[in-house]
This record gives C-alpha cells, sequence and structure tokens, in this order.
C-alpha cells in the first residue's frame, strides 16, 4: 500500500478554513515499477517526415501509485545512446540522451533501423521501422526487465 495518496479534487481550495472540506483521491495504480513507453508503438500521426525514439526500461517490481488517470501511465527514457541507420546502413544520428530526452529526428520517408546503449552498457535494438512521407514515426527501444 503507498504511502501517499494524491488529492484529485477538494472543495475548498488549499490553504482555505472550513468546517467540512470534501477531498476526491486519485485512484490507486498497480503494476511494474517501469511502466515504460507509450502502449501501441510504432504511433504514426501527421507532420514532418521524423523519428521519435527513447531509452525505455519496463518491468520490474510490483507497486502501487496515485495518479489522476492509470491506463496513461508512461515511464520516462532513460540515458544512453542512439544509433539511427538507414536502409543501406548510413548512420544518421549517433545521439547522446540524458534522463527524460526523446531524440526527434527528420528523416526523408524509408526504412531504419534502431538501436541503442543504456548509460549502464545495456543495449536494446535493433529495431527495424518503416517511415512513411508527411509522418511522425514513435518508436522506443524498451528493455525488459523482470
Amino acid at each position: 500500500m503507498p504511502s501517499i495518496q494524491t488529492i484529485h479534487t477538494q472543495s475548498e481550495r488549499p490553504g482555505q478554513v472550513a468546517r467540512v472540506v470534501t477531498v476526491s483521491v486519485n485512484p490507486l495504480c498497480s503494476g511494474s515499477l517501469n511502466p515504460g513507453p507509450p502502449p501501441g508503438e510504432p504511433i504514426l500521426k501527421p507532420g514532418p517526415t521524423e523519428i521519435i525514439t527513447g531509452l525505455f526500461i519496463e518491468g520490474g517490481a510490483y507497486i502501487e501509485r496515485s495518479a489522476p488517470n492509470c491506463k496513461t501511465l508512461v515511464g520516462e527514457s532513460g540515458a544512453g545512446t542512439i544509433t539511427i541507420t538507414n536502409s543501406v546502413e548510413t548512420v544518421i544520428a549517433n545521439t547522446e540522451l540524458t534522463a527524460g530526452q526523446l531524440l526527434t529526428v527528420t528523416v526523408p520517408a524509408g526504412t531504419y533501423t534502431i538501436s541503442g546503449v543504456f548509460a549502464g552498457g545495456n543495449k536494446v535494438g535493433p529495431t527495424t521501422v518503416t517511415v512513411p512521407s508527411g509522418e511522425i514515426v514513435r518508436q522506443d527501444l524498451v528493455l525488459d526487465v523482470p
């Protein structure tokens, strides 16, 4: 059981004096310590032709957390290096990321390979993704932990 459950709404503004205060708390969301990237990848949406990617850890210890919406829990990208190559194995990007950062690269339409190394040395990928013209493609690299 978490030691803190966050408040969703309350009838009086914080710091105000009242005889009765009605409080609604956020639900408890159970799951792994590391919720990972957004579900449903690759995610495509209209926009400039580009790839958005990050390094995510998914899994770990079972925990409960208090959150406004349990369905939208998404982890934070980890620190490390991501390499993107095109179909003829030319390196398009080889970028070091800090924790919480995502890599966004404008590319011509085509097929790309994404691989990465976490700051701790764990390798992830390669993952192949096709980027259509006029689409933003979100495809993260995920390290599954028990």
